[in-house]
């Protein structure tokens, strides 16, 4: 059972972005505080944690894409997946790049915004 020292909150707009550059640093910022890491990799994110901050749709486009895929212990990126989410930072994408400062911005935004309208715990 979780300690409340185990319990993470998370906080996230009640609007998705919709720029491109903006919903690919918002979906990598999940991605990072999923896998608790700044650096993305293959292993099991926290589905109610990806759940709550990605929209249905894109979690879906995602796994269309064969980018994301879902298994008993989470979501996981795929291999394809890794490399879109690595050519986004690097500005190797003919569309949806990024760039870090994007990407801290949102995981600040997910970890500390407290004035953000939906709020959840999840366990660490």
């Amino acid at each position: 059972m979780a300690t409340p020292f185990d319990e993470i909150q998370l906080f996230a707009p009640a609007v998705y972005p919709t720029s491109r550059f903006d919903i690919r640093a918002y979906t990598i910022a999940a991605f990072r505080i999923a896998q608790k890491s700044d650096q993305l990799s293959l292993v099991a994110m926290s589905m109610p944690i990806i759940d709550f901050l990605i929209k249905d749709r894109a979690i879906r486009y995602w796994k269309k894409k064969e980018w994301l895929n879902e298994h008993e212990d989470g979501y996981h990126l795929t291999p394809e997946g890794l490399v879109v989410c690595q050519s986004a930072l690097a500005d190797q994408l003919s569309t949806h790049n990024t760039n870090a400062a994007s990407i801290n911005f949102w995981v600040n935004e997910f970890r500390t915004n407290n004035s953000l309208p939906r709020s959840a715990q999840f366990d660490g």
